[in-house]
């Protein structure tokens, strides 16, 4: 099944775990990531793709989603309003095939210029339920039956291509409330303004004020139009037929709403749901410090921010009040995701970044608005490992631009406030040499990635401030990883976090003075051979992950030029501990060239 989730001003669809999509509803534009055989799927296109995509994009764009199916006839349009399983979909279907041109079965867009209203649908297509079916034995299915939840429904062309056209906006006549009963009938009773409003609000999902109250502006306009209440029992094709009189009788005088009518308090707030859970309460708050950055982090699961407590240091209290970005992260109750993690596959647009965790959970990040917003199966949220060692450092990546940071992947060590940036392919021992490194005297800052910036003219790098990452065989090694590591399971693949430090780490930025290409090599002494600055340029391009805006491309060449200038060497070693001790002696051979100089 698919899912479809949001929060804030971004919605997400994950179709399964290759497949998803983003709707940026401040920007309103859709990115996605398809593979070519679901961009090809042309039902799946048309029956789920986008008529989700359109419906959460409508309110964004000034249109009103009404939970109704819609014919229309001469210009006229007639809204068939009611809940699941009230007929909206057959009467439809029997009207389409005696004449009304069909507009849609579910969801009825309306637009509204503040004088006309208008009323279209979206694609051609009807879901029918399989007790609807036996009705309409000569429709052509475009897509066999699939299950639904509890239901089994078939996608349907309710009648000639012909009597669908996305461009048919014809103008609100009527709107008619189903009211199915058990039994054949036919009794219409008239519906007064004040509650026609109210029923069709309570079709609308949860929205922004703002769209709420252009929303109820349609609905007060629409109210204005023929509304009735339709009690009605037996086949659709004879309910069809009658509704057919009823509605085009040509002597039918225009409606006016009865003097007698139950009161409606008009101040009533109708419940609106949520199914994509866009508003979910995010109550527990805080701020914390990274990289000298200030990030206000809100959630509904406080386990989250005890989580984070351990992880972060304290924010600067220069900042607290205006933080640089902004995350939401929320859990699912009812989703039973746990470890082992899924597989992340990733995408980005224009200020846009998005990870996709498995089919069922998220991270999007909108770098201009500052806005991180998360979804975190219940299950994987309660796995603090996976989450420190995985989800934050995710996160926390595809925020860096907007915080002014250059990620890059290599690991760090540093000495004296200098830092020595260690590159290599995975497998080449970065993790390994670097924790050795400890033993020659030198900070254990990253194993993963470092992160770059700009104070006025001078480069500093940052490591990262979650756990490193060790492969299980390493314990051989390290026997202590045993007992002070924690086991992350992704996938297939499993590896050991250890925290860097038993308290939050205290971060520091140093600054960058050489760099080391890390090689696995079969000799038994290591050989250190210095790299050309062509060579040096062309190598560091591999290890910046994505390419970044344009509005941030600038800063990226100033950070290669950068680090183009500094002394950078080849490493090839067989044993992680002799990196080590050459690292400790770039360190030596640096400090004695800055005392002759």
């Amino acid at each position: 099944m698919p899912l479809f989730r949001g929060l804030s001003h971004l919605v997400f669809g994950g179709l399964d775990h290759l497949n998803s999509f983003l709707i940026n509803l401040r920007t309103s534009a859709v990115h996605g990531r398809f593979s070519p055989t679901l961009a090809a799927d042309d039902v799946m296109w048309k029956t789920v793709i986008l008529p989700v995509m359109f419906s959460a994009l409508a309110p964004s764009l000034g249109l009103t989603v009404l939970h109704c199916a819609g014919v229309a006839h001469e210009g006229r349009a007639f809204l068939l309003a009611g809940p699941s399983g009230s007929g909206k979909t057959t009467l439809a279907i029997a009207l389409a095939q005696i004449g009304f041109h069909f507009l849609s079965d579910d969801r009825t867009l309306i637009s509204h210029n503040g004088t006309n209203l208008a009323a279209y649908g979206i694609l051609p297509y009807a879901k029918l339920r399989r007790e609807g079916r036996h009705f309409f034995p000569d429709v052509r299915d475009i897509a066999p039956a699939c299950q639904w939840g509890h239901e089994e429904a078939t996608y349907i062309l309710p009648g000639p291509v012909s009597n669908f056209s996305a461009d048919l906006r014809p103008e609100p006549a009527d709107i008619v409330f189903l009211e199915r009963q058990s039994s054949p009938q036919f009794l219409a009773t008239a519906v007064s303004p004040p509650v026609a409003a109210q029923r069709l609000e309570h079709g609308l999902l949860q929205e922004t004020s703002d769209v709420i109250n252009h929303q109820r502006q349609v609905l007060t306009a629409l109210s204005t139009r023929n509304c009735w209440a339709l009690q009605y029992g037996g086949s659709p094709h004879d309910v069809a037929q009658e509704l057919k009189s009823f509605l085009l009788a040509p002597n039918r005088r225009p409606f006016n709403p009865p003097s007698v009518q139950t009161p409606v308090n008009q101040t009533v707030t109708v419940a609106r749901p949520d199914p994509l859970r866009r508003f979910t309460p995010t109550p527990f708050v805080e701020c914390f410090g990274a990289m000298d950055r200030t990030l206000r982090i809100a959630t509904n699961n406080p386990a989250i921010l005890e989580c984070l407590r351990r992880l972060f240091g304290p924010a600067p209290e220069t900042s607290l009040s205006s933080p640089q970005f902004d995350w939401r992260i929320i859990t699912g109750p009812d989703d039973v995701s746990k470890p082992p993690w899924p597989r992340m596959t990733a995408f980005s647009g224009p200020a846009l970044r998005f990870i996709n965790v498995g089919q069922r959970s998220f991270i999007a990040v909108d770098l201009e608005a500052r806005e991180a917003v998360a979804l975190l199966g219940g299950g994987l949220a309660e796995d603090e490992p996976g989450l420190v060692s995985i989800f934050i450092p995710a996160l926390f990546y595809l925020c860096a631009p907007a915080l002014g940071l250059l990620p890059i992947t290599s690991a760090c060590v540093a000495k004296a406030g200098q830092g020595l940036l260690i590159f290599g392919e995975s497998g080449s021992g970065k993790t390994t040499s670097s924790y050795f490194a400890q033993g020659e005297g030198l900070e254990f800052q990253s194993d993963q990635s470092v992160f770059l910036e700009f104070q006025g003219s001078k480069l500093q790098a940052w490591g990262d401030f979650w756990p490193a990452a060790f492969r299980a065989a390493s314990a051989q090694l390290f026997p202590e990883l045993l007992s002070r590591a924690r086991v992350v399971n992704q996938g297939d693949n499993s590896f050991l976090a250890l925290a860097k430090s038993d308290h939050p780490v205290t971060m520091h930025a140093v600054k960058p003075t050489a760099c080391i290409f890390l090689e696995r090599g079969i000799a038994t002494s290591p050989r250190l051979v210095p790299l050309p600055k062509l060579e040096l340029g062309q190598r560091l391009g591999s290890f910046i992950p994505y390419k970044e805006e344009q509005w941030f491309e600038s800063e990226r060449q100033r950070a290669l030029r950068a680090l183009q200038e500094l002394p950078a060497f080849r490493l090839t070693c067989k044993e992680s501990s002799s990196a080590a001790r050459i690292y400790r002696s770039v360190f030596e051979m640096h400090q004695l060239l800055e005392r002759q100089t």
